[in-house]
């Protein structure tokens, strides 16, 4: 049963333009009882920040992780006319809206994880290794908490903004509709390292042909030039936009990687 929670007060959601129209920010819990405060991840679906694909990349991702016993809480964020920094905003709103709700919904603020897909991969990285960017608030008692999320997994994610290997229409979206190459440059996860990342999870196919797998591969290769821990998975079958990956008996078992992995940094 998941159960819709709006992020900010109506008429305080920061850069909101009403002409824009659309649904302000939520969230939806998909919370799980297991008498104790339980870890939980905000879930964040892709869709070229153009939609939000939650049919695919959200309902059953909260599923797969209720099955083995975290939370989830799923966002819903602004996409196109809006571009940076109003995505940044909605997800670092919602990783502290959880934290906010800690007591009520029976989870460990010190085990605030997220996961993204595709676009809401590249914002998951943003707010893992930008949560500290300054960006417009609401400036009320749930802004006070810390927007760093304590774990992060990007699936078959747009890691980079370099033209030569990123999803196009993201970067457009994101960058809104300019060649800014200095925004590209600061939200491309090869020069994002910093020694206080959250501990990150990969995964993407060798087939991709809409999110070039070389996101992820050059991603991790700025951790491990760093000599920071990053866990990758390339599976050699797979289109984009898996989802949960039935089709493919090699890449569906990300989830149960995921999920062991997710049970291993929860244990530090």
């Amino acid at each position: 049963m998941y159960e819709k929670y709006e992020l900010w007060e109506p008429g305080r959601v920061p850069l909101y333009i009403e002409a824009f129209g659309g649904e302000a920010p939520y969230v939806e819990t998909a919370l799980v009882e297991t008498g104790k405060n339980n870890p939980v991840v905000v879930v964040v679906p892709g869709g070229a920040y153009v939609g939000v694909s939650k049919f695919n990349e959200g309902y059953p991702i909260c599923a797969l992780l209720n099955a083995a016993g975290y939370s989830a809480v799923m966002l819903t964020y602004r996409v196109r006319p809006y571009g940076y920094p109003a995505q940044l905003i909605d997800l670092k709103r919602a990783i502290r809206f959880t934290r906010y709700h800690a007591k009520e919904w029976n989870i460990d603020p010190k085990k605030v994880g997220v996961i993204g897909f595709s676009a809401g991969a590249h914002l998951a990285m943003t707010g893992a290794l930008a949560f500290d960017c300054p960006t417009p608030e609401a400036g009320d008692k749930i802004d006070r908490l810390s927007a760093r999320p304590d774990n992060a997994a990007l699936c078959y994610g747009v890691c980079s903004l370099d033209p030569a290997i990123t999803h196009a229409e993201t970067r457009r979206v994101f960058l809104n509709g300019t060649d800014d190459e200095a925004l590209e440059r600061r939200f491309s996860g090869e020069n994002m390292v910093r020694s206080d990342a959250p501990p990150l999870f990969l995964w993407h196919t060798a087939e991709d042909r809409s999110v070039d797998p070389r996101n992820s591969l050059r991603l991790a290769e700025a951790f491990t030039a760093a000599g920071l821990p990053i866990t990758l998975h390339l599976f050699p079958h797979g289109w984009h936009g898996l989802g949960l990956a039935h089709e493919f008996p090699l890449a569906r078992e990300w989830g149960r990687l995921y999920t062991d992995w997710l049970d291993e940094v929860n244990r530090r």
